[in-house]
Parts: structure tokens; C-alpha cells; sequence
């Protein structure tokens, strides 16, 4: 009995506060690393920026930076951009960013049809020459569902300056989607 006691008394007082004490000892010791690792990262290096503009129709923008910043520099002048990828050992940083606009190569495109019936975006209305292909149009139900102005614009070419535009265009024509 006395002997329990003791050995109660002596957890009490003696083993939990030495885990007490070491337990605070591991997490300062962690954030002593945290922290030094943190000062490594944010130290203003030389970096290799790569910046990608992903537009919600064309060719993503790809470009390439050579800049002495920090990660903080760098979310402070990049601040609507996702880290995409950090590689230590080449010093690259991969931002991104989504723009719900049209990537230059879309901006005064045409929308039409293609031989076969798909809807397709194209740079020159003469060359025709695809720049995005969406979905096959059942023409029987595009003729019987829409006015002849529409589709006689369809088939010339309807021009996008803009993303409401190019919206609008692939709204009206995805109910006579075949997919």
C-alpha cells in the first residue's frame, strides 16, 4: 500500500513534469528549425520565375523571370498568383494565375462550324485556321431551333472581341451539343 503511494506521488511529481518539460522542449526545438528554414526561404536569392496565365480560351502565357527576391517579395508583387511549384535546389518558383478573359490569340476570333459540324474558334475567316474545336452541333436540331439569322452568322463567322461574347455564343449554341 505505502508503496503505491509512493510510486503515485512519484508520477505526480516527477515523471509528468519531466514530459511536460521535454514535450516543450521538441515543440521550441522545431520552431527554432521552422523559423531558421522560414529566414533560408526568405532571404532575397536569385530566382527563376515562371508565370502562367491560364485564360479561359487559348494558349496559356508563359514567361520567364530571372529576379532576387524572397517568397515574401514575391507574393507581395504577385499577390492574385498560386505557388505552383518551388524547387530549392534550381531556385525556381512556378507561379499561376486563372484570368476569366480570352488569351490574345482568342481576342477577335471567329466563332463557326467545321466540315464535319463541330463548333469550332478560328483566327482568319478566309484560312480558317482552328484554334479550339468544342463539341459537334446536331444541324437538324440547330435548323429547326433557331431563326436562319443566327445560323447564317454561325456559318460566316460570328466574331469574339470579348469574354462575355465568347460566352454568350458557346451558351446559345451548346443546347444543340450531339455530346
Amino acid at each position: 500500500m505505502y508503496f503505491h503511494f509512493i510510486l503515485r506521488k512519484w508520477i505526480r511529481f516527477v515523471i509528468f513534469p519531466l514530459l511536460v518539460v521535454l514535450t516543450i522542449s521538441l515543440y521550441a526545438f522545431n520552431e527554432l528549425e521552422n523559423s531558421q528554414s522560414t529566414r533560408e526561404v526568405n532571404a532575397s536569392v536569385p530566382m527563376k520565375l515562371t508565370l502562367i496565365t491560364h485564360y479561359a480560351c487559348g494558349k496559356d502565357l508563359i514567361e520567364k523571370k530571372d529576379e532576387i527576391l524572397s517568397l515574401k517579395d514575391i507574393s507581395q508583387k504577385y499577390p492574385n498568383w498560386m505557388i505552383e511549384k518551388i524547387d530549392h535546389k534550381t531556385n525556381e518558383i512556378v507561379l499561376k494565375r486563372n484570368l476569366e478573359d480570352l488569351a490574345p490569340d482568342c481576342k477577335g476570333a471567329y466563332f463557326g462550324l467545321s466540315p464535319d459540324g463541330h463548333l469550332i474558334l478560328y483566327k482568319d475567316p478566309k484560312e480558317k485556321q482552328v484554334i479550339e474545336t468544342f463539341f459537334q452541333i446536331d444541324i437538324e436540331s440547330l435548323e429547326t431551333g433557331l431563326p436562319e439569322e443566327p445560323i447564317r452568322q454561325l456559318q460566316e463567322g460570328i466574331p469574339v472581341h470579348n469574354i462575355a461574347e465568347y460566352n454568350s455564343v458557346l451558351s446559345t449554341f451548346s443546347e444543340f451539343s450531339m455530346e
